[in-house]
């Protein structure tokens, strides 16, 4: 049964099944749906992005709720879902690991330096700023870590977070590269730890990315540039579709940072991201997965 790409190639690793058996006949029962639909519609069938712990925001805005409404052609082996495409990835790491997450790793400054906004080598809060407003290198903390959050905790103040991602900067980097002053006191107040283990959730598995337009997002295990990042009505994130002749293949869920909580369907509502249908296609039709 395919509840995601293949279940195991936009699983967090291959070790950890997609869906537990719950949500497998939970997945059964959904009504009028073949069983190999990617679970777009159910918040609960979200792995690792939204799993034990979870995103703080969501693709709409808070108590808004947008209805998904599938067609199917072509036998039902092909989903059509309306949505609009937010960005292309162009570029794209490698597997992320919880190692790459520690004082001593060097992987946080490799994804900061490679970026068009990184100025002068060094990490500062002025420089270009990201796509919706702001420091991009606030951007890139909040995105690594997918502003996640434990179930059972409140959401975690925006000045709380930065500050814990600056005094991780501060402390792995003060030495090697540049860290501005903003950022050094910024820092007094957090805690590197907390920042590491919100990060750890997010990215451990995941391909950090940067799209044509600017926007930073995390993005499944089998994403590759040239993959669409998207919002697919009724869908509780934003998704990864791999493009294919006239239609796409589900890669998995994806974090889009400034375009969750609302902000891709405000574009979408306002005309500035043109409205568009999917063709969602049954993974029967590859002969094999196109990495």
């Amino acid at each position: 049964m395919l509840n995601s790409i293949s279940a195991t190639k936009s699983a967090k690793s291959y070790s950890r099944p997609c869906v537990s058996v719950a949500k497998a006949l939970t997945a059964l029962r959904r009504p009028n749906l073949p069983t190999w639909v990617p679970q777009w519609d159910l918040q609960e069938s979200l792995h690792n992005l939204l799993g034990d712990d979870t995103c703080v925001y969501r693709p709409y805005h808070p108590h808004e709720t947008v209805l998904p409404k599938p067609k199917f052609i072509e036998s039902t082996r092909i989903l059509l879902l309306e949505g609009v495409t937010v960005d292309i990835i162009q570029t794209i790491s490698r597997v992320l690991r919880t190692s790459d997450i520690t004082l001593e790793s060097s992987m946080i400054a490799e994804l900061w330096l490679s970026q068009p906004e990184c100025v002068n080598g060094g990490f500062t809060t002025s420089g270009p700023l990201y796509p919706t407003g702001g420091s991009s290198i606030f951007a890139l903390l909040e995105t690594l870590s997918a502003v996640k959050k434990l179930k059972q905790q409140a959401p975690i103040p925006l000045s709380e977070r930065l500050s814990d991602g600056a005094d991780y900067l501060t402390r792995a980097y003060s030495t090697s590269h540049g860290i501005d002053e903003d950022l050094h006191q910024l820092g007094k107040t957090g805690n590197c730890y907390k920042w590491m283990e919100r990060v750890s959730g997010g990215a451990d598995g995941r391909r950090f990315a940067r799209g044509k337009k600017g926007y930073y997002a995390l993005c499944p295990p089998a994403a590759r540039d040239g993959d669409v990042l998207c919002l697919l009505l009724g869908g509780q994130t934003l998704f990864c579709l791999r493009p294919d002749g006239d239609g796409y293949f589900f890669v998995g869920e994806c974090y889009v940072h400034g375009l969750m909580d609302g902000g891709a369907y405000d574009l979408m509502r306002s005309g500035e991201l043109p409205g568009l249908e999917f063709r969602i296609k049954w993974c029967g039709f590859m002969k094999r997965w196109p990495l």
